[in-house]
């Protein structure tokens, strides 16, 4: 079984979005930056796709949150409520999807949805938990004004050519912009932030 390439459009475009701050440091571009620290970080979000052989746009908004149990695992909530309402949960078992009318829940192993679509996703997982150095493997930063410009060390295995971030005073990604291989693009605005910084419990998990 494969996972649908929406819901990868989803989780990809997210991650990069918010987490891929943390190789900042590292390279250097902002000496100063002080990125936010947080066990459950959560806000909502606008998101958008422009295909641009098709002059279409795809909007959808919603809410998310990301929650780390422990330094080396994370669960990843991306609830869509327009235009069709539908529910991801990640974490290091798989994915867990509800869509449809009524909803209807898909319960994924990361061996069940493809070599390549589990190797990416396996990869995300590694950046959710903020793994400075695996996120410094995997993209270029640069500098330009007030934003930030991170392109894959490893083109030929990435979906997108490049990744534009703007970054609030908080040290959380405010608005992304993902240009994809294709030339289409992807713009996202993630809203009404909060962090939390006490405990979550340890065996905290997708319900299946």
């Amino acid at each position: 079984m494969r996972v649908c390439p929406q819901i990868l459009f989803f989780l990809v475009s997210f991650v990069v979005a918010q987490i891929s701050l943390a190789a900042t440091q590292d390279a250097e571009a902002l000496k100063d930056l002080k990125l936010a620290e947080f066990t459950k970080l959560s806000g909502q979000f606008r998101q958008s796709k422009s295909l641009k052989e098709l002059d279409v746009e795809i909007k959808t908004e919603g809410t998310f949150q990301v929650s780390r149990p422990t330094v080396d695992t994370s669960v990843f909530h991306w609830n869509i409520e327009k235009p069709k309402p539908s529910n991801i949960c990640i974490d290091r078992v798989g994915i867990v999807v509800d869509s449809g009318t009524p909803l209807k829940r898909k319960n994924l192993k990361f061996s069940e949805v493809g070599r390549e679509a589990g190797d990416q996703i396996a990869s995300l997982l590694k950046i959710i938990t903020m793994n400075q150095s695996r996120i410094v493997e995997e993209f270029n930063i640069q500098k330009q004004g007030g934003l930030f410009l991170l392109t894959p060390k490893k083109p030929a295995q990435a979906f997108f050519e490049s990744s534009t971030l703007e970054i609030d005073k908080a040290g959380l990604v405010k608005k992304v912009l993902i240009l994809e291989k294709s030339k289409d693009e992807i713009r996202i605005e993630f809203l009404g932030m909060k962090t939390q910084n006490s405990a979550v419990a340890k065996d905290e998990k997708c319900t299946r």
